[in-house]
């Protein structure tokens, strides 16, 4: 923002106040007029015979017409007035070119506050164009006098990562051998633990650990184990979640509780398989047989097959016996 150039703005400025003053006067004549025929309407409508009704009326709605003409002209006068009236006078014109030549004084002192700084920086600026690299970052900035200033920096260097202490994964890796990441979370937060936030920690915070360093959840150590809930225990063997709890608790399955709320999980020992048993005269209980190797998955899917349809003919079996000792 050169001086030339604020003189430069100051004329245009000038040009702008004569057209407005110009436009100012012929609002004021328009004004001039519409008061004249209002008042000669006035003085027509006075001097009417009152007898003649019919030119008395005609007097009237002209007289009434040069009256709401003068007050368009003076309303469309002060419409124009408001959006005009921010217009430089002498004093502000003089300021001006003196705060062109102390504005990098102005600028350094230490009354001006940012926010000050802030503004004067939009008063100034029309836009900034920034071109981003590797190492560098160029900004095009461009003045409202039209000049443009080009200005290049040097990327700061990025800060390293925060990350969670090695000796904290560890610990979190053998939590999840015992429960999910809220048990995890509590157990850290109970030994008085704290993130690289020195925070405590959350559900999220253990996901978030765990996915960024590829520790498996323990749904997935659970299943890789072999355990399973009762409920899908239950669907593979054709029973209750009841029946699944009964054969824990006679010994033929193993669990295992984990997390805050004690959910029990639950596993078919290795190299066993359970055979439900059945009701009846002839009452079998559910004894464990060992399991039998399937050498491809088509001989699994034939096994499978083969122990649905042994179920189905017990339930049978039973249902026959029933309907025996009822006849």
């Amino acid at each position: 923002m050169t001086p030339m150039a604020v003189e430069m703005t100051l004329a245009i400025q000038s040009e702008l106040d004569r057209r407005i003053a110009e436009s100012e006067q012929h609002h004021q004549l328009r004004i001039t007029r519409a008061r004249y025929e209002c008042d000669a309407g006035r003085r027509r409508f006075m001097l009417v015979d009152p007898a003649n009704r019919l030119v008395a009326a005609g007097l009237e709605a002209e007289w009434n017409a040069h009256l709401s003409e003068l007050a368009a002209a003076e309303d469309e006068l002060g419409r124009f007035r408001a959006e005009t009236q921010d217009q430089l006078t002498t004093d502000m014109r003089r300021r001006i070119m003196a705060l062109c030549g102390d504005l990098s004084r102005l600028w350094s002192d230490p009354a001006v506050v940012d926010r000050e700084r802030k503004e004067i920086l939009a008063l100034l600026i029309e836009d900034v164009t920034i071109l981003s690299e590797h190492t560098e970052i160029a900004a095009h900035v461009r003045l409202r006098g039209g000049a443009c200033r080009t200005l290049t920096l040097t990327r700061s260097t990025v800060a390293p990562r925060k990350r969670t202490p090695p000796h904290i994964v560890a610990q979190i890796d053998q939590l999840l051998e015992l429960g999910d990441d809220d048990f995890v979370a509590q157990k850290l937060n109970a030994a008085g633990i704290r993130n690289w936030r020195n925070r405590s920690f959350t559900k999220g915070h253990i996901a978030n650990v765990r996915k960024g360093r590829n520790l498996h959840s323990h749904r997935e150590r659970r299943d890789a184990s072999g355990y399973a809930t009762a409920g899908e225990l239950a669907t593979r063997y054709n029973v209750t979640r009841t029946t699944i709890r009964h054969w824990a608790q006679s010994g033929l399955l193993e669990r295992c509780s984990c997390g805050h709320r004690h959910r029990w999980y639950y596993r078919v020992p290795v190299g066993a398989d359970i055979v439900k048993g059945y009701g009846g005269p002839h009452a079998k209980p559910p004894r464990i047989v060992p399991a039998l190797t399937c050498h491809s998955s088509e001989h699994g899917s034939s096994l499978w097959k083969i122990g649905r349809v042994a179920s189905r003919c017990f339930a049978v079996r039973n249902v026959c016996s029933t309907v025996h000792r009822c006849l």
